[in-house]
């Protein structure tokens, strides 16, 4: 079984590496207790997500974007260039991400003088009236 679920927060923009893939860093914080004190400490992932979830993640997601990873760890291998010494990485293959934070700040809000498509609809209407000292439904 090669699964990996994690929420965090992502360190920088995405950004996409080659045409359809899409790579991040989510940081995750791990909080305990031990003895009384109080510890916190961050994990830092690389997230690589693909085709459409990953131009979803390009297109909303930015810095300190929350997130929610699904998917499954990867190792890649190669030796180094310089050095021919063997190198190594290992990363999360999204299966899915899901967007937690809200809007991102630079993403306008709707115009509050813009009515919604169904204003109608979302009209209240009239309370009718009921005998003094009786609640209104």
């Amino acid at each position: 079984m090669n699964n990996v679920n994690l929420i965090g927060n992502l360190t920088s923009a995405p950004t996409e590496r080659a045409a359809g893939v899409v790579s991040m860093r989510v940081a995750c914080n791990e909080r305990w207790t031990s003895n009384g004190t109080k510890h916190e400490r961050a994990h830092f992932f690389d997230v690589v997500a693909f085709g459409r979830q990953g131009a979803a993640c390009l297109e909303h997601l930015s810095k300190g974007s929350q997130v929610g990873v699904f998917g499954s760890l990867s190792q890649n291998r190669w030796e180094d260039k310089e050095s021919g010494e063997p190198r190594s990485r290992v990363e999360i293959k999204a299966t899915s991400v899901d967007f937690l934070g809200g809007r991102r700040a630079n993403t306008p809000a709707p115009a509050a003088d813009e009515a919604p498509a169904d204003a109608d609809a979302t009209a209240e209407e009239p309370a009718e009236s009921a005998p003094e000292g009786e609640p209104k439904f």
